[in-house]
């Protein structure tokens, strides 16, 4: 990149936050990926999420959606993998027959031991991370996220643009 647009771009910082989380989210991502091929976990992961409700409990995919902040679309579109390839099931839920929650196979059980020790060493890599920028990105995550639950970026955003144009 020259330093031409780099200043463009930087005259409007922070409105291109974005485009840098979409990057950040590619890279942890595919450093997730990578990292679990390379440890023998065949799982993706944007699923590792549920494996992870699911190994503590049975779930609704709406507990799991609640639980990770995704629609039930969303849920189902990542749990339909993990179905077709053995590692979850359904099952009937004998105290309310319309409840049909999902729960982890013996396969799945197996994965989900093999990713507790990726995800404590994605956190541990984290941790290093935000100690080295000073910054806890997590937290400023969820206090970002919270606070767009209070009122969205477009309220936001509406707010500031729609004045100036009169």
């Amino acid at each position: 990149m020259n330093s031409q647009s780099e200043t463009a771009l930087d005259d409007y910082a922070p409105a291109f936050l974005g485009m840098i989380m979409s990057r950040l989210v590619d890279e942890i991502v595919a450093a997730g990926s990578a990292t679990a091929r390379a440890l023998s976990i065949d799982l993706p992961p944007r699923s590792m999420s549920i494996i992870t409700l699911l190994a503590e409990r049975e779930r609704s995919v709406t507990e799991i959606a609640l639980a990770v902040g995704q629609t039930h679309a969303g849920v189902i579109k990542n749990m339909k993998p993990l179905y077709e390839s053995g590692l979850v099931t359904r099952f009937d839920d004998n105290s309310d027959g319309r409840r049909k929650p999902y729960g982890l196979t013996k396969r799945g059980r197996k994965i989900a031991a093999e990713l507790d020790h990726l995800l404590k060493a994605g956190a541990a890599a984290f941790r290093e991370l935000f100690e080295e920028t000073g910054i806890d990105l997590y937290d400023a995550v969820v206090r970002t996220d919270a606070a767009l639950r209070r009122q969205s970026m477009s309220q936001r955003m509406m707010a500031k643009a729609l004045p100036a144009k009169r």
